[in-house]
C-alpha cells in the first residue's frame, strides 16, 4: 500500500473488517450446532464447485452471510478473500439480503438506447430505493444489468426468472404494481391461515 501502512491479513480478519463494511450475516441461532451440520453438508456436497457451494448458501440464507462465508472458508481451507471475489464477481450472488422478489432492469446498449434509464428512475421513484439496493420491507430489490440477452426486446427487465420487453416507464410499474399486488394477496392468505 503506497501510504506506507502495512499490508493486512488477509487470513487473520474477515474481508468486511479488511474492508470496514458491515456485512450482515445470518441470525446466530442460524449459525446453532443444527446450522453449522447444515453448512457441512453443502460443504460436502459441493467440495469440487465454489460456484456451486455459494448459489446453494444463497438459497439457504437468501444472501451469502458474513459468518456463513467465515466457516466455510475454515472448512475448506479456501481463503475468504477467494470466496469473496468468486461473490462479487457474480451478479446472481449477493452479499447483501435480497427482496423476495428481483428486479434487473437491462442498461446495455439496445435498452440503454431505447430509454431503459428512464424506467430504472421510474421504478427507483416508486419503490423507494435506488437501483442496487432493496426495498425496507425485503419485498423488491432493483438492479440493472449490463445486459439481460434480449436485445430485441428492448428496453427489458428481468423479474426473477421472467423476461419483459418492450416496455416504456408506465408499462414496467404496472408490472411490478401487479406483482406488489399479489405478493399483498400471498401475505394477507397466509395470515388468514
Amino acid at each position: 500500500m503506497s501510504q506506507g501502512h502495512p499490508a493486512p491479513d488477509a487470513e487473520a480478519a474477515p474481508v468486511s473488517e479488511l474492508l470496514q463494511l458491515a456485512l450482515p450475516t445470518a441470525e446466530l441461532d442460524e449459525l446453532d450446532e443444527t446450522g453449522l451440520g447444515q453448512l457441512d453438508e453443502l460443504v460436502g456436497e459441493h467440495s469440487d464447485d465454489l460456484v456451486g457451494l455459494l448459489q446453494a448458501l444463497q438459497r439457504r440464507f437468501g444472501f451469502l452471510p458474513d459468518n456463513a462465508l467465515q466457516h466455510v472458508s475454515k472448512t475448506t481451507g479456501v481463503s475468504l478473500a477467494r470466496l469473496y471475489g468468486i461473490a462479487t464477481f457474480y451478479t446472481g450472488l449477493s452479499l447483501l439480503p435480497r427482496g423476495k422478489i428481483l428486479i434487473r432492469v437491462c442498461t446495455g446498449t439496445a435498452c440503454h438506447v431505447a430509454n431503459a434509464q428512464n424506467i430504472v428512475e421510474e421504478l427507483e421513484s416508486q419503490l423507494g430505493v435506488d437501483a442496487g439496493q432493496t426495498t425496507e420491507d425485503l419485498s423488491f430489490t432493483l438492479e440493472t444489468a449490463g445486459c439481460l440477452g434480449c436485445c430485441s426486446l428492448a428496453p427489458a427487465m428481468a423479474v426473477d426468472d421472467d423476461i419483459h420487453g418492450r416496455l416504456n416507464k408506465q408499462s414496467a410499474l404496472e408490472i411490478v404494481k401487479e406483482l406488489a399486488a399479489d405478493e399483498q394477496v400471498a401475505e394477507d392468505e397466509e395470515l388468514e391461515a
